[in-house]
């Protein structure tokens, strides 16, 4: 994913299916790199927070880049978006990704 400067990726948004099960990266780059206590949340069309549903395995860190969790098990027609918490230069970033699930 790219320029974290704006909220919203600029691959924003993507397909995902109800059976599918990805995971997003997310670059840190442009803001400065190196980011640390990362974390993810995914919350629906009205703000819910389904990260418990939604969400499963670990966030991992590489480099620049944030791997969110697994994303699982979302509602045909319904619309998501998937935020990535990261410190990078003692500032809280958090770009999201909006999914729609097609299928």
């Amino acid at each position: 994913m790219s320029d974290l400067t704006a909220r919203e990726v600029e691959e924003s948004p993507v397909p995902q299916g109800t059976l599918e099960q990805k995971s997003y990266t997310f670059d840190f780059t442009k803001p400065g790199g190196s980011p640390t206590s990362a974390s993810c949340v995914l919350l629906d069309s009205k703000d819910n927070d389904v990260s418990a549903t939604c969400l499963s395995g670990s966030v991992s860190t590489s480099g620049n880049y944030v791997t969110s969790k697994t994303v699982k098990l979302l509602k045909k027609g319904e619309t998501y978006r998937l935020f990535m918490l990261a410190t990078v230069s003692g500032q809280v970033l958090d770009p999201y990704l909006v999914i729609h699930c097609s299928r």
